[in-house]
């Protein structure tokens, strides 16, 4: 019974560690093959998909719709 409660600590010590380095090779290659390559094509299109790059106005607050205080547009939210 020692035996495998040996066995088994070992064996844990090595999953978590085999864990972290997995992880790290999966989220490296997650970055370098699809959060990257995104970054980069936006920034060679000089795209700005959050609205960084400021306006002509003093704020970067962007205009809503008016709401209609009524039963209706209570009814039609989005």
């Amino acid at each position: 019974m020692r035996l495998w409660q040996t066995l088994k600590s070992g064996w844990m010590a090595f999953a978590l560690w085999l864990g972290k380095i997995n992880t790290a090779i999966l989220l490296t290659l997650v970055y370098f093959l699809a959060i990257g390559p995104t970054a980069l094509g936006s920034l060679l299109a000089r795209r700005d998909l959050l609205g960084l790059r400021g306006g002509e106005g003093a704020s970067y607050a962007v205009p809503l719709d008016r709401i209609t205080e009524t039963l209706e547009g209570a009814r039609k939210q989005f």
